[in-house]
């Protein structure tokens, strides 16, 4: 019922149509190669040549999931793609009839075999014919129904498989009706069964997607907020820096501790400036900066504010990623003041 929801999933559609357009794409390659094949030892007819449509089809779309001019469209492409080849399905029952029925009754020859016999064996061929038939038929639109679960055209689909085995079905030559009913039964409510399936995996979808964007939201909230703290955090820690510089100039008493804060307060406004770095090495996306860097000021950034035993610093310079050495540690001396030997 969201519209903004809805529009935002219909433009991650295309993305992800893009996988199992490979995959449809190449079974169809594969299922047409071993027709063309099968056919081999068999006299060429009608069916060979139909082989060859979901051939090209499938080379076509395959192509199109690597072109990024046509990545933005694979959900239109596989829908295309889905409906011809319910059509041809459609087209290669009714070649079928036929051509099953003559291959299998040439074998019987009317001289070996009396009329009411001969006409027994083809009707033993026609229930034959028409049951294995259409078993291809309801396999070859498995594929279709597994991708209707990516499209949004998922009753378009549903309509064009019921109404193509409706019409292709009792119109097919050498079919026996009654057998033909029963298939049509069994390919429409497999149709209906794989309807419904798309639309409660649509909505396992619908849900998934609408999860992430509560997530992404709550994400940039909290990214906010923790920016808009860090930004008053650091202002106030300068407000506070101040305050005390301000009174260690008055104060004509000892104030080695005062100094020390003032230092500790410089030094947190420090970190707090690196905040961006601290959260791309959180995230994996921190990228090293290596810098030459001063060891003694370096040094003397991390033990201001702190009462160190010594003070050793190399005069030299060196390169390394000053943020994530300072990082560490800063770590490792706040640990060892809290949990290290007081003396």
């Amino acid at each position: 019922r969201d519209a903004d929801l809805h529009q935002s999933f219909r433009a991650k559609s295309p993305q992800m149509c893009v996988a199992p357009a490979k995959v449809y794409s190449l079974f169809w390659i594969s299922m047409s190669c071993w027709s063309l094949l099968a056919h081999l030892p068999y006299p060429i007819g009608a069916s060979f040549f139909l082989s060859f449509f979901p051939l090209v089809l499938g080379l076509a779309l395959g192509i199109s999931c690597f072109l990024p001019s046509t990545k933005r469209h694979m959900e239109l492409l596989l829908t295309i793609a889905v409906l011809l080849l319910v059509l041809w399905n459609g087209a290669l029952f009714y070649v079928n009839m036929d051509q099953w029925f003559r291959w299998s009754t040439s074998y019987f020859s009317p001289k070996y075999f009396r009329t009411w016999q001969l006409k027994a064996i083809h009707l033993y061929i026609k229930h034959s014919v028409t049951y294995l038939n259409a078993c291809k038929h309801v396999g070859l639109q498995l594929p279709q129904f597994l991708a209707m679960l990516y499209l949004s055209a998922d009753h378009l689909i549903t309509v064009l498989c019921i109404m193509s085995a409706a019409i292709v079905m009792p119109l097919s030559p050498n079919v026996i009706t009654s057998a033909a009913v029963y298939s049509l039964i069994g390919s429409a409510v497999l149709a209906l069964f794989a309807f419904f399936l798309s639309c409660y995996f649509k909505r396992i979808l619908m849900l998934q997607h609408l999860a992430e964007n509560e997530l992404e939201a709550n994400f940039e909230s909290s990214r906010k907020a923790d920016s808009i703290l860090n930004h008053s955090l650091k202002n106030r820690m300068a407000d506070a820096a101040g305050e005390v510089e301000l009174f260690v100039d008055e104060c004509s008493e000892p104030h080695q501790g005062l100094l020390e804060c003032i230092a500790s307060l410089h030094r947190g406004m420090q970190l707090c400036q690196h905040r961006q770095a601290y959260i791309d090495i959180v995230a994996g996306k921190y990228k090293p900066r290596v810098t030459f860097s001063s060891l003694t000021d370096f040094g003397n950034a991390l033990a201001s504010g702190r009462e160190l035993v010594k003070r050793e610093f190399s005069s030299c310079w060196a390169a390394f990623d000053f943020i994530a050495c300072e990082m560490i540690l800063e770590n490792a001396l706040s640990n060892a003041f809290k949990h290290g030997c007081p003396r």
